[in-house]
């Protein structure tokens, strides 16, 4: 716990008001010292590995502030749409994001980008030579 409380602390040192959230910064959130270092962060804390299905919300809610659904690990655009309703209705910020996918595998996804808090759909960044048509960045801007 005390690299990740330094880790946070130093966020929040070096760019305060910038950051906008910290996914996963725990390897186990249940540790010791893990709620009261989320009450105290200035930045929220989203849940990625420790969220799992809908079962979860209520568990996570001690810790994290947000949750990171992806249409890979939920089942696909509907299982995610009422994830993202469900978290909405607990008061969950809701961040919308990607495994190692290509643009092809990506574009369903945009079309739930409205409806959350957060965008993180870049894997299509780190595939070399993606040539196929589908999520494209040019100028930090995503088109489709």
């Amino acid at each position: 716990m005390g690299q990740t409380k330094a880790f946070v602390e130093a966020c929040e040192a070096q760019a305060p008001g910038r950051i906008q959230l910290i996914e996963e910064p725990f390897r186990d959130f249940r540790a010791s010292g893990a709620e009261e270092l989320a009450r105290k962060s200035s930045i929220p804390f989203f849940a990625d590995e420790s969220f799992q299905n809908k079962d979860d919300l209520k568990l996570l809610r001690q810790v994290f502030g947000g949750i990171n659904i992806k249409l890979d690990k939920c089942g696909g655009l509907t299982p995610a749409k009422e994830l993202i309703a469900l978290a909405k209705s607990e008061h969950y910020q809701v961040q919308l994001g990607c495994m190692s996918g290509s643009g092809i595998g990506l574009a369903p996804a945009v079309h739930l980008s409205g409806a959350v808090d957060v965008v993180d759909l870049d894997s299509v960044l780190m595939i070399q030579g993606e040539e196929a048509h589908g999520v494209h960045y040019r100028e930090e801007v995503a088109r489709i």
